[in-house]
């Protein structure tokens, strides 16, 4: 390893000995970065000039934004018009979150869903995968079917701020899902992992996806509901604060889609995503973010994605994953009736009904 980073160090002097010209040495020490930034398949950086580079080959992503008014520049072609959202909501100000939220990518707000998350513990066996080693466990839902799974997904706070942010209506994009993470390994074990991983186990990173540094759908804003309590004891979310402000894609998804932890951690401030059961995590999923795993750290997540309209995609209703508790009430449906524009217009890409899978 010290012969090869000696032979990068000696190819980097050599390409800033040759290149004059500012903007071909940004491009130049684009593909002769720091290697220590650089192991399996995490080769990916956020300079200008490979962002460039890669809208340029690629240029869908920020098509997509453009489409949807997501560009400063670029007039809005698709995207609903946004409901007039009041000044502020009985649990925070609209306005203020929102530009918190546009500054930093995340707003953390604790206890905002502690009713709905009670209802959901009482319902729904999550506390057996406690005893559970390695457990990715999940639940979808139609969250017009379940009450407080819709009173989350329609929660006009959050629903609010996106609008905000979007500058136009929000659309559920996925079905709401109910998951449990229970890893029988920790960060450390994973790292060492993957150092030692060569090009031919490349795939063991993308397999494990949700442990590396990596960003979602274009457009997409999401929240983590804490069904759990989480602190750093407990496997949680790490988050690159600022790192949505960044117009991100790759050219080959096995290649430069994930991040290294060492080059996240010295470019970015690092948001560790914890709080008591009931707490709301809002974050632009643009942003760099992954799993931190703690091994028998259990947690459990409500998780919900928005667009501005584009990819929206509702997969089957998976009741399997995580059972009701035997002699359970009948799930209450969500009131409809009660909702208002902004709350019903977020529902209305949904099929209108939705088939178990």
């Amino acid at each position: 390893m010290a012969g090869l980073q000696s032979t990068w160090q000696r190819v980097r002097r050599a390409l800033s000995q040759r290149v004059k010209t500012p903007a071909l040495r940004s491009i130049a020490r684009t593909f002769a970065h720091d290697p220590r930034y650089h192991y399996a398949c995490f080769h990916t950086t956020d300079t200008a000039a490979a962002l460039l580079f890669r809208n340029a080959l690629k240029p869908k992503r920020i098509f997509t934004k453009g489409l949807y008014g997501q560009l400063p520049v670029v007039p809005k072609v698709f995207g609903a018009p946004r409901p007039p959202a009041t000044a502020t909501e009985a649990r925070g100000s609209v306005a203020d979150t929102a530009r918190r939220f546009r500054e930093d990518g995340i707003v953390i707000i604790p206890g905002l869903f502690a009713k709905e998350v009670a209802a959901l513990r009482e319902r729904y066996e999550i506390d057996r995968f406690r005893e559970s080693r390695n457990c990715y466990a999940g639940r979808r839902f139609d969250p017009r079917r379940e009450a407080s799974m819709g009173a989350i997904v329609t929660d006009r706070l959050v629903l609010s701020v996106f609008a905000e942010h979007f500058g136009c209506q929000p659309f559920l994009q996925h079905l709401p899902g109910l998951v449990v993470t229970m890893p029988d390994f920790s960060d450390a074990d994973y790292q060492r992992s993957l150092r030692s991983m060569d090009r031919g186990g490349a795939y063991l990173g993308n397999k494990n996806a949700n442990l590396n540094w990596h960003y979602d759908t274009v457009n997409q804003v999401s929240i983590h509901v804490h069904v759990s309590d989480v602190d750093t004891r407990t496997s949680h979310m790490l988050y690159a604060r600022t790192s949505h402000l960044r117009h991100h894609n790759y050219l080959h998804h096995d290649y430069d889609y994930y991040y290294s932890d060492e080059y996240v951690r010295s470019h970015y401030e690092i948001v560790p995503c914890v709080g008591p059961a009931g707490t709301a995590v809002l974050f632009d999923s643009n942003g760099l973010h992954r799993l931190y795993p703690v091994s028998r750290g259990y947690r459990c997540l409500v998780i919900v994605d928005w667009s501005p309209g584009n990819d929206c995609a509702y997969f089957p209703i998976n009741e399997e994953g995580i059972a009701s508790r035997p002699g359970a009430a009948p799930t209450a449906a969500l009131n409809e009736l009660t909702l208002d524009e902004l709350q019903r217009a977020s529902l209305s890409k949904l099929p209108a009904s939705l088939t178990p899978g």
